[in-house]
């Protein structure tokens, strides 16, 4: 009921998003994420009932949408009137919102059934063990999404003006920048899972590793592939991304089904992680062909920043692992300088003389 209420007012914070108004809109989540951890403390703390602080988990949705409500979206648009309501422009939102919706759905579908498989053919313990890297593998899905919220209006207003030059250049810079900020993170996570894995559930979780490193593993493509499909999506192509992810849910349950008895939680994980690497792949050619065409340098223009700095991290996350002795923090640490090391070698050898000024920039505007 919470979610419920609360989930209308969400289309303020769309609205804040469609305007192009990201740090705006950045803050009215942080603040939205404030107060709803705020109350969820505070009810915990004084022992209130379990419904009351279930019901107050649902709330975030709603503190969201009043804070992006407190914030005027609307101010300075023209008044709305019914001559602005087309039938047409209706149903071609409606269409495209249900699609995209379903396609959004089909994660909670692969994710559900996958636990339900792992439970069913291998063990309860396997379920267990496979909770803890999809957990941590999801922190990436949510990075990547942050990149689909800026480039999809972006592009959209692109395409609306018909400046298909700029279009192909966010297409590219998207892509880029995507990969590399969650490529590094895969690779050293990876590397890194049993200690990274120990420290935050415990040493009897530490067998999800491979789990976890098959899982993150897909992140090396994929983050392109989130940003090819804000592409198709603003071309019109919400179609596409659908198909797209329908076949990889029916890949996924026939590989979950046939790996699950013998591998476990690795076995579901490879059956996560390769369809979602293809298709990751498959998006990322369909939004730079939808957008103008693959660049001449592809491989360079996108995948080398996020590739060399994976390369980096992993080594250095693998070079510290061997180093160390044991976990506990200091693996927390050193995955974490591993990262770093592969971000400022990218910096340095890969990026262009514009890219650095522009991080630059924001690093002391941050």
């Amino acid at each position: 009921m919470a979610v419920a209420l609360g989930w209308p007012l969400t289309l303020l914070r769309d609205v804040v998003r469609a305007r192009g108004r990201f740090m705006l809109l950045a803050g009215c989540e942080l603040a939205g994420l404030a107060a709803y951890g705020a109350l969820v403390c505070a009810l915990a703390a004084a022992g209130a009932p379990l419904w009351a602080v279930v019901g107050a988990n649902g709330t975030l949705p709603l503190a969201v949408g009043l804070a992006a409500a407190a914030s005027r979206p609307l101010r300075g648009w023209a008044r709305l009137r019914p001559a602005f309501l087309r039938i047409d422009t209706a149903r071609r939102l409606a269409t495209g919102g249900a699609q995209l919706s379903a396609a959004e759905i089909t994660s909670a579908v692969v994710y559900t059934a996958d636990r339900a498989l792992l439970g069913a053919l291998a063990s309860p313990r396997a379920v267990g063990l496979f909770e803890g890297p999809l957990r941590a593998h999801n922190v990436l899905r949510a990075l990547g999404a942050a990149f689909v919220t800026t480039v999809l209006p972006a592009a959209a207003r692109l395409r609306a003006a018909g400046d298909s030059a700029a279009l192909r250049e966010l297409a590219v810079r998207g892509m880029r920048y995507a990969l590399l900020s969650t490529a590094p993170l895969a690779a050293a996570g990876a590397v890194s899972a049993r200690p990274l894995l120990e420290l935050w559930l415990g040493a009897r979780y530490g067998g999800g590793a491979p789990a976890l490193a098959v899982l993150l593993s897909y992140w090396l493509v994929y983050a392109a592939g989130m940003v090819g499909a804000a592409l198709l999506v603003a071309s019109g192509g919400a179609t596409r991304v659908l198909r797209a992810a329908l076949a990889t849910v029916a890949a996924n349950l026939v590989l979950a089904a046939g790996l699950a008895p013998s591998a476990g939680a690795t076995g579901v994980a490879v059956a996560i992680a390769l369809p979602a690497a293809v298709q990751g792949v498959w998006l990322a050619r369909a939004g730079l062909q939808a957008v103008g065409g693959l660049p001449r340098r592809f491989t360079r223009a996108v995948v080398a920043p996020g590739w060399v700095a994976a390369a980096v991290a992993a080594a250095s996350a693998f070079g510290a692992q061997r180093t160390l002795a044991g976990g506990g923090p200091l693996a927390l640490a050193a995955a974490a300088a591993a990262v770093v090391a592969g971000w400022l070698v990218a910096f340095v050898a890969v990026l262009d003389h514009s890219e650095r000024q522009l991080l630059r920039a924001l690093w002391r505007r941050a």
